[in-house]
């Protein structure tokens, strides 16, 4: 092999580098999805997905070099007038690629538990859904470039069409790792609070599960605000049930008429609206705002029943899933990571000694000026926590990967900071 021939497979190989390069750098909302993984991962998964967009758009390249063999004659003639053109439409259209609005591909891109096959295999399956404007896209620079077409009758051709492409994957990988390298180099600088703004448009499910009178919901809550996420108050939900049964003679005496309860379920609608005062979401029940009226006494005693009825669970675990499918959401309940939310990436059970959540219950109410007693809600919350062990439906209990937060001696920044290191763990920081 001479000197020329040499020279020309270099040229080959660095021009298909320079079209890999330049339509790598120019495709915003991947790179978003690529530097979401980098940082909430690791170097590794920012790899794997890089090396998928890369593999899809070399794919696409190969497409766009048959192409552009068919139309190698009018390419050929129009060249000068087709690299002005190609010049102007590669900026309005790389323009219009960065601008995309990723979060909704973002939104489906875990950063829970995930493997790096499965990294790489949804890039290469996002990029390739992108198509229909990648393809041209890449044309026009094979046009700009002065690529040579991929003829498949002549063996010359046919090879340096091959370099060109190797060259492109060549160009397209060293972008990617080059911008993930980069990125897990300075990523000390993203941390922290740069990372919990990222995972906030990522969107992981955080699941809270426990005992009553623990704190999960003002535990949740803290959390919600800390990150930017939606909290839905699975408990209120079920409080907001037993309240309308109560008011329309469902309950009576404190005894429970399921098939009554059961009937009035199509009737009612619960919804969650944002409340400035508070900072946080008020439940709403037909219009009505019930955030007071659910944490009665009279309605604490008569909840585990109201949540023990199929039919009753059947209907809020639907509406809180279909409230969790837009991720970034914090939820608290009694069943969240065993039956709604099996697969959420972090799961907490919280628990406390009872005397000490019976006593935080009835400061509470103390509070709010009801009449009630130590010994009172003492009992209430010894038979909240047998019924909500031991009902047939979705029982209380731990999911087997979920992490135990006893905060009968913790303060709220304290659980916060025990929060923060678990967070980093969910969602692999490791640091």
């Amino acid at each position: 092999m001479g000197f020329d021939e040499i020279t020309n497979i270099l040229y080959l190989l660095l021009q298909g580098m320079g079209v890999g390069i330049a339509a790598s750098i120019t495709v915003g909302p991947v790179a978003v999805l690529c530097i979401q993984r980098t940082l909430s991962k690791s170097r590794r998964s920012g790899f794997a997905s890089g090396l998928g967009v890369a593999c899809a758009d070399t794919l696409m390249a190969i497409f766009a070099m048959l192409f552009s063999s068919i139309l190698q004659r009018s390419i050929e003639a129009n060249r000068l007038i087709l690299s002005v053109v190609s010049g102007i439409i590669v900026v309005i259209v790389g323009v219009y690629i960065f601008l995309q609005n990723p979060v909704t591909q973002i939104r489906r891109n875990r950063v829970g538990k995930t493997t790096l096959w499965r990294d790489f295999a949804s890039m290469f399956g996002i990029t390739l859904t992108n198509f229909i404007y990648v393809i041209p896209y890449i044309m026009i620079f094979f046009t700009m470039f002065k690529v040579s077409t991929l003829g498949v009758t002549d063996v010359g051709s046919l090879f340096g069409g091959l370099l060109t492409i190797a060259g492109f994957l060549g160009g397209a990988v060293t972008w990617w790792f080059a911008l993930t390298f980069l990125l897990n180099l300075f990523r000390h600088r993203f941390r922290p609070r740069h990372m919990l703004t990222i995972n906030h448009v990522a969107g992981i499910v955080i699941a809270i599960d426990g005992f009553s009178s623990c704190g999960k919901s003002t535990f949740a809550k803290a959390i919600a605000r800390r990150l930017g996420y939606i909290f839905i108050d699975t408990g209120a939900m079920y409080r907001a049930v037993t309240l309308y049964a109560l008011e329309h003679g469902a309950i009576r005496s404190g005894m429970v008429d399921e098939e009554a309860v059961v009937r009035l379920l199509p009737d009612i609608c619960i919804d969650f609206r944002f409340n400035p005062e508070r900072g946080a979401s008020d439940i709403y029940v037909d219009g009505d705002r019930v955030e007071g009226k659910i944490r009665t006494i009279e309605v604490s005693n008569c909840v585990s029943a109201v949540s023990s009825i199929c039919e009753v669970r059947a209907k809020l675990v639907a509406m809180q899933q279909q409230m969790g499918r837009r991720r970034g959401v914090v939820m608290d309940g009694r069943d969240i990571g065993t039956t709604v939310f099996p697969d959420a990436e972090l799961k907490i059970f919280m628990t406390a000694r009872p005397s000490v959540r019976a006593r935080r219950r009835y400061d509470e109410l103390r509070a709010k000026g009801d009449e009630v007693s130590y010994e009172e809600i003492l009992q209430n919350v010894l038979s909240r926590d047998k019924a909500d062990m031991t009902r047939a439906i979705s029982p209380l209990r731990k999911a087997d990967d979920a992490v135990v937060l006893d905060n009968s001696c913790m303060t709220v920044a304290e659980q916060m900071e025990w929060f923060e290191k678990e967070f980093r763990r969910a969602i692999g920081d490791g640091r």
